[in-house]
């Protein structure tokens, strides 16, 4: 019975030794390490806003009895005593003239294929590259809701379309096509009756249709006048299209007066430049100059009006519109917040080369919620560069240190 009890207990020891051991071998060769790769990132001291558009502009009107077709195209500078616009007697005269205007456009869009086809002679593989790289880009312009490139883009892929016919062996499928265009000219224009007047403006500008009401108040010189109130009360209308024709944009100057909150003020000074994206296709971030700061502690807001002395097509047809206005951008390296180690009062980073451990120093020039965007030096290969792997977390790193597959 004793010899039993003792082999039991003997067998239950070898277990535990075993168990044990085990666990030591589990913890000496188990090392959890998480790691991150590194990408670039930028970051912005910017405030965002709501603003007003001032210009000097003309309302232009006129007295007709009849439908309107425009003879100009929106933003189109018109010289003293250029034509605007025409009048027909009715609806089915303007319809025609439409039909006439974009069958001309067309064949525009044709001879320009045609000159493209004798260019590309027989490379065909040419054509078919470029059509499925338009093909791609309109994806990318519609999914960004980018209207006036995506309507661009589908003009060249049409020229790019009648190239590929015309080198398949179809050489006048674009001349059929153009004359085809010119019998549907002709019988419109036998349809139209002659239009019964011609609208003219006595200065020149830039012709816009689209008239707010506000051209006669909303100078340049008239919003010297404007306080924070009457831009908000202009923001807080419902700027609505006027009953007249249009309106000329008769200066190249123009100017946005951008409603802020009051403890931002201080960050702008008078004479200085800075970026403003108003996210408008087309437009670039601009930069604009600070001609003003009007502040009012009671409200808690604030105006600056920027100005600027190109006029862009996409600002001309607007009087408000939202910014953001960008006084400094940070561009780096984004390393998070847990890849930090401080080693001898400097900071870095340990990153995996490979099944090796190193150590890189870090220079932080902005910390986010959770992250820092860091000094990228391509030259330095002793700094962290674009890509690397950086560790997390990890048991006993040190630089050299060997891990061999056991990352997870």
């Amino acid at each position: 019975m004793k010899s039993k009890t003792g082999k039991i207990i003997t067998i239950l020891l070898v277990l535990v030794f075993l168990s044990y051991a085990v666990y030591q071998i589990a913890v000496y060769f188990y090392q959890p390490y998480n790691t991150e790769i590194v990408y670039k990132a930028e970051a912005q001291d910017s405030v965002f806003c709501d603003g007003v558009f001032i210009r000097n502009e003309k309302q232009y009107d006129a007295d007709y009895d009849g439908v309107i077709v425009y003879s100009c195209e929106e933003g189109e500078f018109i010289s003293s005593g250029g034509e605007i616009a025409r009048v027909y007697p009715s609806e089915e005269d303007a319809e025609s003239i439409s039909k006439v205007k974009k069958a001309e456009a067309q064949i525009e869009m044709l001879e320009k294929a045609k000159q493209k086809s004798a260019n590309y002679t027989s490379l065909e593989g040419e054509i078919n590259k470029e059509i499925s790289e338009t093909v791609s880009k309109i994806v990318e312009a519609v999914s960004r809701g980018k209207k006036e490139e995506t309507e661009k883009l589908k003009t060249e892929l049409e020229i790019a379309l009648n190239v590929k016919a015309s080198l398949a062996g179809n050489e006048t499928v674009i001349d059929e096509k153009i004359e085809e265009l010119k019998k549907t000219i002709k019988e419109a224009e036998d349809n139209v009756n002659k239009y019964v007047k011609k609208l003219k403006t006595s200065e020149k500008g830039r012709f816009v249709s689209f008239s707010d009401g506000y051209e006669q108040s909303l100078t340049i010189e008239n919003s010297e006048n404007y306080g924070i109130e009457d831009f908000e009360a202009i923001l807080n209308s419902t700027v609505k299209k006027s009953n007249a024709i249009g309106k000329l944009i008769t200066d190249y100057e123009w100017k946005y007066a951008a409603i802020i909150p009051y403890d931002a003020a201080d960050k702008f000074v008078e004479g200085k430049k800075l970026k403003v994206d108003f996210g408008i296709e087309g437009i670039d971030v601009l930069d604009m100059t600070v001609e003003k700061i009007i502040t009012d502690e009671q409200s808690e807001k604030a105006a600056v009006i920027f100005s600027n002395n190109y006029m862009y097509g996409e600002i001309m047809t607007r009087r408000t519109h939202s910014a953001k206005i960008i006084f400094d951008s940070i561009s780096g390296l984004r390393i998070p917040e847990k890849a930090l180690r401080m080693i001898n009062g400097q900071s870095g980073v340990y990153i995996l080369k490979k099944t090796l451990v190193r150590y890189k120093t870090i220079e932080i020039l902005y910390r986010g919620v959770g992250y820092y965007i860091v000094k990228w030096d391509q030259n330095d290969s002793k700094s962290v560069q674009l890509f690397d792997e950086v560790f997390l977390e990890g048991k006993d790193l040190y630089e050299g240190k060997q891990i061999g597959e056991n990352k997870i």
